[in-house]
């Protein structure tokens, strides 16, 4: 008689339990809360809704110019365009006659509340899949990362609805959840990292900004299992969603679509980046300082913008470059896990490293950091609470400056005059404020750097697990 082959079991994989905890429950009324008031009761204070992309839409829907060309220069790429032109299209006020106000103002509302409510779906769909990262990779996170999220986009509420970067938000966050599928699925890996690539394709054509995450893909993807068809299918679907938006605008607005390339790259050091900081600190040292309204923001020139200009190019494509070789000597079959995390410390720490830095930046910084924290951090630690305050700090120091503090007063000093006649006046007190606040955003990226360079080669959240 002949006994069948012992076979061997596998113990079962033992995962943590999801409870609801009182952090999700507070993170949810919060998000209810103040995401009603800062859609229907919020007037922010400066909208560039009403001052820019409203203008913008009814000279291309009432007045019949075309989008990009001279008479209608447009700066963000054409999805992006698309999204704050949408209102307008669908919005059943007529404007016939800009003289009268009281058809103007019915318009410009219908239009504002067209628009804030794009930005109100993105944001609820990023809380969404916020939670439902966190909850797979550390679910004892989900209520910290929800809640810190909820504040601090809160405190950021002049810019929350008013701005394209909820969008760019979405669209990363999307990209983390599919990027996360085809680590845990392999059998529908190709397909779901396929998908990744093209959400951030669909980035590069909403804010250009995701390209400089591609070369960290493209290397997590090169040791991983059917290499050429992963590669294929990626690199496909990545052109394709980067280059199709641009390639049915040209049918609209010929080569003029491709002049935004031209003005981004002219760009200046903006008032509010972190080498805008030390050209203040070079003034006290004697360099001259003083304050552009150029590309459509406010930049420092003087003695040293020429060295800043310099110094923001070396030092981001060195941060590029140590992240590059930091996942190049990672083990092969943990490339594609890692590099789900060098994406999100890439896109937090380009922020600080940049030359140009608007506030709104941090909306879509924000999450990835609390992604990245998330498989660094254990849950049961006071880490994770530290870079709570610290967000937090960094949204209400961002806040107190913009929009309150950002022009001067003849009661209250800004970061920047109105009067042209005071363009060369820096004072003392605002600088001080995004002096500490660029500090400890930095500082925030310093921390999440050395945690991640020191992690163990374990795959994603083995330690959380």
């Amino acid at each position: 008689m002949t006994h069948p082959p012992h076979r061997r079991h596998k113990p079962p994989v033992v995962r943590p339990k999801f409870k609801v905890s009182w952090t999700m429950i507070l993170a949810a009324g919060l998000f209810v809360l103040t995401r009603v008031y800062i859609l229907f009761v919020f007037e922010p204070k400066i909208s560039d809704v009403g001052a820019v992309y409203f203008v913008d839409t009814v000279k291309a829907h009432d007045d019949h110019l075309v989008p990009y060309q001279e008479n209608l220069p447009i700066v963000y790429p054409p999805l992006a365009w698309w999204v704050i032109y949408a209102p307008r299209l669908f919005d059943s006020h007529p404007l016939t006659d800009p003289s009268d106000l009281r058809q103007l103002k019915l318009v410009r509302d219908s239009y504002l509340l067209g628009f804030r409510s794009e930005m109100f779906v993105c944001d609820v769909l990023s809380l969404l899949l916020l939670w439902l990262i966190v909850k797979k990779q550390s679910p004892g996170l989900v209520g910290w990362a929800a809640l810190t999220y909820t504040i601090t986009t809160a405190v950021f509420g002049h810019l929350l609805y008013d701005r394209l970067d909820i969008g760019l938000t979405l669209l990363f966050l999307l990209w983390a959840f599919c990027w996360i599928k085809s680590l845990a699925n392999e059998s529908r890996s190709i397909g779901w990292a396929a998908v990744a690539y093209g959400l951030l394709g669909l980035g590069i054509s909403y804010k250009l900004i995701p390209v400089i995450v591609i070369p960290f893909l493209l290397l997590a993807d090169w040791h991983a299992s059917r290499r050429a068809v992963r590669l294929l299918s990626g690199t496909i679907a990545l052109s394709a969603a980067a280059i199709f938006p641009f390639l049915i605008q040209y049918l609209i607005s010929d080569p003029a679509v491709f002049d935004l390339f031209k003005f981004h790259s002219e760009r200046g050091i903006q008032i509010e980046s972190l080498y805008s900081t030390f050209m203040m600190f070079g003034s006290l040292a004697g360099w001259e300082v003083f304050v552009l309204n150029t590309h459509g923001a406010f930049n420092l020139a003087g003695d040293l913008s020429k060295l800043m200009i310099t110094l923001s190019n070396v030092l981001l494509l060195l941060f590029l470059a140590s992240i590059w070789f930091w996942l190049f000597f990672r083990p092969s079959e943990l490339q594609r896990s890692n590099g789900y995390r060098a994406v999100c410390f890439t896109v937090v720490g380009s922020v600080i490293l940049s030359k140009v830095l608007s506030p709104q930046y941090f909306i879509w910084a924000l999450p990835m950091s609390l992604l990245l924290a998330a498989e660094l951090f254990p849950p049961s630690r006071t880490k994770p609470w530290i870079l709570t305050v610290l967000w937090v700090l960094v949204a209400v120091l961002s806040t107190w400056l913009f929009p309150y503090h950002y022009f001067s007063k003849p009661d209250a000093p800004g970061l920047v005059s109105s009067n042209p006649l005071e363009a060369k006046t820096l004072y003392l007190l605002p600088c001080i404020v995004l002096a500490v606040r660029n500090l400890i955003y930095l500082a925030m990226v310093v921390w999440l750097g050395v945690a991640l360079f020191r992690i163990r080669a374990e795959p994603t959240s083995q330690h959380n697990s």
